[in-house]
């Protein structure tokens, strides 16, 4: 297995915990959006790209929506984390982004409104309202 389809365990109310295997190189849009009762996640060195929405109507991040997200350990080669990966995971509280990730889409992180530790200044790019529901003036953003 190299990637995890799009929308592969959407929904899976009952989902807990999931091992991602070291085989996989990317998480696609919508995996695990809206699995409510998923605490926590370790994303594996393999893993490149975290898919993010593809549009405002249609498939969700991979994260969207996991409520009961508590922590995401991120692995040393994901380079991106594309728009709404993280979108309304609403108990986040930890996140360790590696200094592999260079880029962080929009609203990726837009409603996490618990997460308390960010590292965000090793991010090349950082777009508009990627850690919350307001813009910083400290970064450039790239849209």
């Amino acid at each position: 297995v190299n990637k995890i389809g799009a929308n592969a365990f959407r929904d899976c109310k009952g989902l807990t915990s999931i091992v991602i295997p070291d085989s996989v190189t990317e998480i696609e849009c919508g995996t695990f959006a809206g699995c409510s009762r998923l605490t926590s996640i370790v994303i594996p060195d393999s893993v490149i790209n975290i898919c993010g929405a593809k549009d405002y109507l249609g498939i969700h991040g991979a994260f969207f929506d996991c409520n009961e997200l508590k922590s995401v350990t991120i692995g040393n080669s994901v380079r991106a984390i594309y728009r709404w990966a993280f979108f309304r995971c609403t108990n986040l509280t930890k996140i360790n982004i590696p200094y592999s990730v260079e880029y962080v889409g929009d609203c990726a992180f837009y409603g996490c409104t618990k997460l308390q530790e960010e590292t965000e200044e090793k991010i090349l790019r950082l777009n508009e309202y990627a850690f919350s529901e307001y813009a910083s003036e400290e970064y450039e953003y790239i849209y």
